[in-house]
């Protein structure tokens, strides 16, 4: 019997990008940098109020304006989600990147900046549009955070606080703060680039002191 391979469509590819808690040594596949000894990505941080979820957590810390950035690659994909769960030891001084989504010439897609002081979320597309969220998470509180971003014209992205883990309900665009979260999308032009990149850090000079743990990076929305 002769099959015809066109009659069967092909398996749909895994939606899961990333899945990081941090409980093995080393965190497989992440790539850190740090410039000096004020600043640290320690990718099995135990000290409370890690652990976040699990036995591991892991903190990403600068002091006196360093650099701490790290990265992790994954199979390209034009739509990016992300879920994360974060505890703010001090917030920043001055505006800082938190995290990014990143291209494969490692051109930032979207990216979270907290504002000085506050902390608070900033949505920045790869243009350079931004809008803040309305508030600012409070520190020594446990929260998860979110990231999305969506190819297209316009590009779309997303960024926000929760203290759930379900996916909240995005405006259309602007800001809302609803209660238990604080929400920012931002739209604007055309992004033709895909995603392969999780950036977390900056490869500025930074200076906060974060827990991060229970990573998760996926090609479609969280439930």
């Amino acid at each position: 019997m002769i099959i015809n391979p066109y009659t069967f469509a092909a398996a749909p590819a895994p939606s899961q990008l990333i899945n990081e808690q941090f409980e093995a040594p080393g965190a497989t596949g992440w790539t850190s940098n740090t410039s000096t000894g004020f600043s640290a990505w320690a990718d099995q941080y135990d000290t409370p109020p890690a652990p976040i979820v699990g036995t591991k957590s892991c903190q990403i810390f600068s002091a006196n304006l360093t650099r701490v950035n790290a990265s992790k690659d994954f199979v390209a994909t034009s739509n990016c989600y992300l879920r994360f769960r974060f505890y703010f030891v001090s917030n920043p001084g001055a505006n800082q990147v938190f995290l990014s989504f990143r291209s494969s010439s490692n051109a930032a897609l979207a990216t979270i900046q907290l504002a000085a002081g506050s902390g608070n979320f900033r949505a920045i597309t790869g243009s350079g549009a931004a809008n803040a969220a309305p508030t600012p998470p409070t520190a020594l509180t446990f929260y998860y955070g979110w990231l999305e971003f969506e190819k297209g014209a316009p590009a779309t992205v997303r960024a926000g606080w929760s203290i759930a883990g379900t996916r909240p309900a995005w405006p259309p665009t602007g800001n809302v703060s609803p209660a238990g979260t604080s929400l920012v999308v931002q739209t604007t032009g055309t992004a033709n680039s895909d995603v392969t990149r999780l950036l977390f850090g900056s490869i500025a000079l930074t200076n906060f002191n974060i827990v991060i743990d229970d990573i998760q990076v996926q090609s479609t929305p969280f439930a």
